[in-house]
């Protein structure tokens, strides 16, 4: 099976982020939020606003212990488990 079987190694960070897009219903949104864990290449973190896998976000990393100020990045949705209706795990590789 051929496949992408290589990972970046995550460091475990609860930085402070913004992530502002559409939803799943087209609507724009902004919410504060904590990241889980980061690596170069994506990032982690708990959504209360339910958005569609392969979504194209804009993540505001503020301050990150291993990659410093980052500012604004932009991201697709790679990963999205729903925990509950209000709750939503979400990875995001940056593009």
């Amino acid at each position: 099976m051929a496949g992408k079987e290589h990972r970046d190694y995550r460091e475990e960070e609860d930085a402070n982020i913004v992530v502002s897009g559409d939803d799943f219903k087209g609507h724009t949104f902004e919410e504060q939020t904590q990241s889980i864990n980061i690596s170069s290449s994506g990032i982690s973190f708990y959504l209360n606003t339910f958005i569609g896998p392969r979504s194209f976000i804009t993540i505001d990393l503020t301050q990150s212990k291993q990659f410093g100020y980052l500012g604004k990045v932009s991201a697709v949705v790679v990963r999205l488990e729903i925990l509950s209706s209000e709750r939503h795990l979400v990875a995001a590789e940056f593009i």
